[in-house]
């Protein structure tokens, strides 16, 4: 099984988490055939137990061999079980949920709101939980909770 593909434990209770949605996946993991210098990957993670989520964006660049930047970069955020629920309910009509290529309305709306809400956290250093909004279009959004 390929790292993209692994969802890992619960930071919460430390039970097996299952792939709610995937929502990028770029190159080939380092080491395998094909490998040109980066492998990306994001997705929704949620815990069979006790129902808190993740939201997980991992980034493999190994074109700086003067490893003054790491080549692993991972960032994660919590999402509370309110939020998984909205989640799922939203890709109630996705046709493929796992597929980081899904062209559909859900997935389009998540990548870019996932790609916003990452960017201008990681940027200020903020560490809150993120949750889910569907707005009256119905498409859902990854945002940072209010505080």
């Amino acid at each position: 099984m390929r790292e993209h593909e692994r969802d890992g434990r619960c930071a919460r209770c430390g039970s097996e988490q299952t792939r709610v949605v995937s929502l990028g996946l770029r190159g080939v993991p380092h080491g395998e055939d094909g490998h040109q210098t980066v492998y990306d990957y994001k997705h929704v993670s949620a815990c069979t137990v006790c129902g808190w989520g993740e939201y997980l964006s991992h980034s493999h660049d190994c074109w700086d061999h003067s490893h003054e930047e790491p080549w692993e970069m991972e960032w994660s955020w919590p999402v509370r079980p309110e939020g998984i629920a909205l989640l799922r309910d939203a890709l109630s009509t996705c046709p493929e949920p796992a597929d980081p290529a899904c062209g559909c309305r859900a997935h389009a709306t998540l990548r870019h709101s996932a790609e916003d809400m990452s960017a201008e956290m990681i940027l200020r250093g903020d560490d809150r939980n993120v949750t889910v909004v569907v707005p009256h279009q119905g498409r859902p959004r990854l945002v940072p909770e209010s505080t």
